[in-house]
């Protein structure tokens, strides 16, 4: 069965981000959603980094933008490419890789295999092995947005994009489950500004 959110169509079964959006008051990531759509309709390209069953993606490629969507976990990304047929886009790449600060291979833990909180830190459930890369070693030019939610990896993917973030300035949205104090020391000296989202998620403006 199928359900729409923000006019995406997402296959409903195990999906978090329909049971997140079920579950809270204010729904999933509303003010998070409504930049992004907005960023995303100027065009050009977006990454998606912990792309998931594809809810930002598929959003972003609606409203017109190109996509590079990470996501490590086999079974999401089964779920995404089913996701990207029923919603008929085309202008989205899957690279399933974990962004890092290096090229290499890590484990994917997580609760389950359709969990929207795998990570390649730790845990207690393995799920496997997967790739590492370096956004700046992936050949992308012209991002105008990066939308992050990858489970507390999130610094070491920044360390792993610096030379993007410098010389392309994206918009970057990102979850911070841990506060923004050590995403702050890294990029408000590169003179971008930060505001509150939603719930655990910040806009960083260039």
């Amino acid at each position: 069965m199928v359900e729409v959110l923000s006019g995406v169509k997402l296959i409903r079964e195990r999906d978090a981000v329909l049971l997140a959006n079920s579950r809270r008051k204010k729904g999933f990531e509303p003010k998070s959603i409504r930049l992004w759509g907005e960023l995303s309709s100027c065009g050009g390209l977006v990454v998606d980094a912990g792309a998931y069953t594809g809810f930002y993606s598929i959003l972003a490629s609606l409203s017109g933008a190109r996509v590079v969507a990470y996501e490590p976990n086999a079974v999401a990304v089964a779920r995404m490419k089913e996701n990207i047929e029923i919603n008929g886009v085309k202008r989205i790449v899957i690279r399933r890789r974990a962004l890092s600060d290096r090229d290499g291979d890590a484990s994917l833990y997580g609760r389950a295999p359709m969990s929207s909180a795998g990570n390649i830190v730790s845990g207690d459930n393995r799920l496997g092995s997967v790739r590492t890369c370096r956004l700046d070693g992936e050949g992308l030019s012209g991002v105008a947005a990066i939308k992050i939610d990858v489970e507390r990896s999130e610094l070491a993917l920044l360390r792993g994009a610096m030379q993007t973030i410098e010389s392309q300035r994206p918009h970057i949205l990102i979850e911070a489950l841990d506060g923004a104090d050590d995403i702050d020391s890294i990029l408000l000296p590169l003179r971008y500004s930060r505001s509150k989202l939603d719930a655990g998620m910040y806009h960083y403006c260039p």
